[in-house]
C-alpha cells in the first residue's frame, strides 16, 4: 500500500491492460482537469508476456481485466480511486494502486490472494 503522505488520489478508468501489472489509466484530476497514464501497480511483479511463462501471464492479464469488469459502475465515469506516488518510475510508469470506490475492493490485495506464484515486492 502506498503511504498516506507519499501518494495522490485521483478518480480513475481503464483504458488498457498492458499486463498483470500494468495498466493505462484515464485520471480524473478534478477541475476538468484529466491525465493519461500507465500505472504500475506497486510491490507487484507478475510474470511476462513474452516470458517463459506466458500462460501464467495470460491468466494473470484476464484476471485484471475482469477484476475490472466486475466492479466497473456502469453510472460513474471514473468508477475507481487511483493512488499514485508522486512522480513516475524510471520508464515513465506511475506507480500505485487501484480501489473500488466503496474501499472494498483493493486490485493489488486481490491479485495476491489469487495467485501464490507472483513475485511481492514491498
Amino acid at each position: 500500500m502506498v503511504d498516506e503522505d507519499k501518494r495522490y488520489r485521483s478518480f480513475g478508468k481503464p483504458l488498457r491492460v498492458i499486463d498483470g501489472d500494468t495498466v493505462v489509466m484515464m485520471l480524473d484530476l478534478g477541475f476538468y482537469t484529466y491525465k493519461k497514464i500507465e500505472l504500475r501497480l506497486l510491490d507487484v511483479d507478475t510474470h511476462e508476456l513474452n516470458g517463459d511463462n506466458h500462460r501464467k501471464a495470460v491468466k494473470e492479464k484476464k484476471y485484471v481485466q475482469g477484476w475490472f469488469s466486475d466492479y466497473d459502475l456502469e453510472d460513474e465515469e471514473y468508477p475507481f480511486y487511483v493512488y499514485t506516488l508522486e512522480k513516475p518510475d524510471s520508464f515513465g510508469r506511475y506507480l500505485g494502486d487501484i480501489w473500488t470506490l466503496d474501499r472494498e475492493n483493493r486490485l493489488v490485495g486481490e491479485l495476491k490472494d489469487k495467485f501464490d506464484d507472483i513475485e511481492w515486492g514491498g
